[in-house]
C-alpha cells in the first residue's frame, strides 16, 4: 500500500528508477569527529572541501538520517568478559554497564547521523554512467579532504528508502 504513495519505479544496480524518469544515485558520506582536529585543521578542510563542492555545476540534495546505534558488538563483548571473569567486584560493575547499555538501546536515546548525497538526471541512454562519473567526483572531493564516502549498491539504496518510508509512516 506505501508502494502507491512514494515514487519508486525499480532500483537496480547503484540507481533507483522514479516513475517520473529519473535516475538516482546516492553516495554516503562516513561521519568524522572533528572534536579532535585543531582550529586550523577545521577551517583547512573546510575551505578545500568548499573550494571542491562549489566547482560541482550539478543538482544535488544532501540527507541526513537518524538512526539507533547498534552497540549488540559492545553487549556482546562486555557479557563475553563478563562470563569469563571470576573478580565478583569486576562482575558486578559489568552487569551495570550492562543493564545501563541496554537502557540506552531500549530508550532510543543513542543515535547516529547518517549523511548521503543524492544526484539525479532524467532517464536517457547513458544517464548511469554520466551519474556515476559524477558520484566518483563528489567522493573524491570528499576524499581529498580526509573524508571518505561510498557510491551505495542496490541493498543499500533499499535500506536507506526502507528505513526513510517507515519513519514516514509512523
Amino acid at each position: 500500500m506505501l508502494r502507491q504513495f512514494i515514487n519508486v519505479k525499480d532500483i537496480q544496480g547503484k540507481f533507483l528508477y522514479t516513475k517520473d524518469n529519473l535516475a538516482l544515485c546516492y553516495l554516503k558520506i562516513t561521519p568524522i569527529c572533528i572534536d579532535l582536529f585543531s582550529n586550523n585543521e577545521k577551517r583547512q578542510m573546510k575551505r578545500q572541501l568548499t573550494a571542491n563542492i562549489s566547482s560541482f555545476n550539478y543538482p544535488f540534495r544532501l540527507i541526513a538520517v537518524s538512526r539507533p546505534v547498534d552497540i549488540s558488538p559492545l553487549l556482546s563483548e562486555l557479557s563475553d568478559t563478563l562470563t569469563r571473569s571470576s573478580d565478583t567486584k569486576q562482575k558486578e560493575l559489568l552487569k551495570q554497564e550492562i543493564l545501563e547499555m541496554t537502557s540506552y538501546t531500549l530508550s532510543g536515546e543513542v543515535v547516529e547521523r547518517q549523511f548521503y548525497i543524492l544526484i539525479w538526471d532524467k532517464v536517457i541512454d547513458g544517464v548511469e554512467r554520466d551519474l556515476l562519473q559524477k558520484a566518483k567526483v563528489l567522493s573524491g572531493y570528499f576524499s581529498d579532504s580526509g573524508i571518505k564516502s561510498e557510491i551505495l549498491g542496490q541493498q543499500d539504496i533499499v535500506r536507506l528508502y526502507s528505513a526513510f518510508n517507515w519513519r514516514l509512516s509512523r
